[in-house]
């Protein structure tokens, strides 16, 4: 058990530090501006797939033993479409994002 968790926090702690060395190079290389689109970037990504994993996230692990997967599958594409496009003409409207969308 020991050794699990010493793994699991050197795994932790190596990622952290490889996370750092990321930030600290695209910093350098990109500037102030550069790490604040990609910022942005990141920010739309994020909230496209918290807003996806409302309901094809956990809710269709849960669903999946009750009903029919071809129902389910058809259900979580359709969410995803729904809420990427909606998400997405959301952050258009409210300026959220100039340069990102086609």
């Amino acid at each position: 058990m020991l050794r699990d968790i010493f793994n699991t926090v050197s795994a932790k702690v190596m990622i952290s530090l490889a996370n750092l060395l990321l930030i600290i190079l695209i910093t350098n290389y990109l500037g102030a501006a550069g790490k604040g689109e990609m910022s942005l970037f990141v920010l739309n990504l994020s909230l496209v797939i918290m807003v996806n994993d409302f309901f094809g996230g956990a809710a269709l692990v849960y669903i999946i033993p009750r009903s029919k997967l071809n129902k389910i599958i058809s259900l979580g594409i359709a969410w995803a479409l729904i809420s990427s496009v909606s998400v997405a003409s959301l952050t258009k409207i409210f300026g959220i994002d100039e340069g990102f969308h086609l």
